[in-house]
C-alpha cells in the first residue's frame, strides 16, 4: 500500500511540474503574484466578446492580421487552453513603430554590466488575429526605458529558452491560467513566470484610463512583467503624483494621476531586486 501512495504521490508531482513547466521557464517559484484588473461588469456568456474577436475589425491603431498559429512554431497546450506560439520579428516581419506613442523618457543612459531577459510571447488560439500586432506592442513596452529596460537590463523575445512568458488570452482562460488567483473574467494576473494579460483589459482599456488605451497598455505590461520580476504593490505617494506602474492603476489610483512610466519607488523596487 505503501508503495502504491508513493507512486501516486510521484505521478501527481510530474503533472504538476509539467504543467507548469509549459507555461514556465526553468524552476516556477511556485507563488502567484498579486493580480491586477477592475471591476466592470461581467460578460454574459463569461467569453471575450471584445471588439476585434472576428479578427476583422480595428484593434486600437494596430494592425490587425490573420495568422494560422497551427504553423511553425506550432501550439502549447496549458490547462486545458491552446495557446499560440509567437515567433520573434525579423526583417519579414518588421517591428511596430509608434513614434507618437511613447509616453515619456527618463533620459537615463544604461550603465553597469549588461544583462539580457529573455521572454516569449503566446496568444490564445482564436485570438491569432492579435498574435503579430500584441507581439510588437510588447516588444516597443519593454524596450524603453521608461519602463524596466534600464540600467543596461534589455528584454529580448526569443522562440527557444527563455526567462519568462507574456501571454494574451480570452478572459475565461485568463481565470483558468490564473488559479488560484480569482480573475472573474476581467482580470489579469502574473503567475508561474508568466504575465497573462487579459483580452477584455488589452482592447478595452481601463475606466481609471478613460479613453487612453495605449497608455494604459505601458502600465498593463509593466505592472504584470515587474510582478514577475519580483516586484509588488506600491501606494500613491501624494495626491496628485504619477501612479507607480506598481499601484493597482485599474482598480484605483487613490489620488495618483494615471502613469505608465516608472516613478522613482518603482525604479527603488527594481533596483532592490535586480
Amino acid at each position: 500500500m505503501s508503495r502504491m501512495i508513493g507512486a501516486v504521490g510521484c505521478l501527481l508531482a510530474l503533472m504538476i511540474s509539467l504543467m507548469t513547466a509549459a507555461l514556465a521557464s526553468g524552476t516556477p517559484d511556485g507563488m502567484p503574484h498579486a493580480i491586477e484588473g477592475i471591476a466592470v461588469q461581467r460578460p454574459t456568456d463569461g467569453d471575450f466578446v471584445g471588439n476585434s474577436v472576428d479578427g476583422a475589425a480595428a484593434t486600437n491603431g494596430l494592425i490587425a492580421e490573420r495568422w494560422n498559429c497551427a504553423e511553425p512554431p506550432g501550439i502549447v497546450r496549458v490547462r486545458r487552453v491552446t495557446l499560440c506560439r509567437v515567433p520573434p520579428q525579423n526583417a519579414e516581419t518588421p517591428a511596430l513603430v509608434e513614434p507618437s506613442d511613447k509616453p515619456g523618457t527618463s533620459g537615463g543612459t544604461p550603465t553597469g554590466t549588461p544583462g539580457v531577459i529573455r521572454y516569449r510571447v503566446l496568444v490564445e488560439q482564436g485570438l491569432d488575429h492579435l498574435a503579430r500586432s500584441f507581439a510588437a506592442r510588447v516588444s516597443l513596452i519593454l524596450g524603453l526605458d521608461t519602463g524596466w529596460a534600464r540600467n543596461a537590463i534589455r528584454f529580448v523575445q526569443v522562440a527557444g529558452q527563455h526567462d519568462f512568458t507574456v501571454l494574451l488570452a480570452r478572459p475565461k482562460s485568463v481565470d483558468r491560467l490564473c488559479r488560484p488567483l480569482r480573475t472573474r473574467g476581467r482580470l489579469s494576473c502574473a503567475i508561474y513566470r508568466g504575465a497573462v494579460i487579459n483580452a477584455k483589459r488589452w482592447l478595452e482599456g481601463a475606466q481609471t484610463w478613460g479613453a487612453d488605451v495605449k497608455g494604459y497598455h505601458h502600465y498593463l505590461v509593466n505592472h504584470e512583467v515587474g510582478h514577475v520580476l519580483g516586484l509588488r504593490h506600491l501606494k500613491c505617494p501624494a495626491a496628485g503624483a504619477p501612479a507607480p506602474i506598481m499601484l493597482q492603476q485599474t482598480i484605483f489610483l487613490k489620488g495618483c494621476t494615471a502613469n505608465g512610466v516608472a516613478t522613482p519607488s518603482d525604479v527603488a523596487s527594481l533596483e532592490r531586486v535586480m
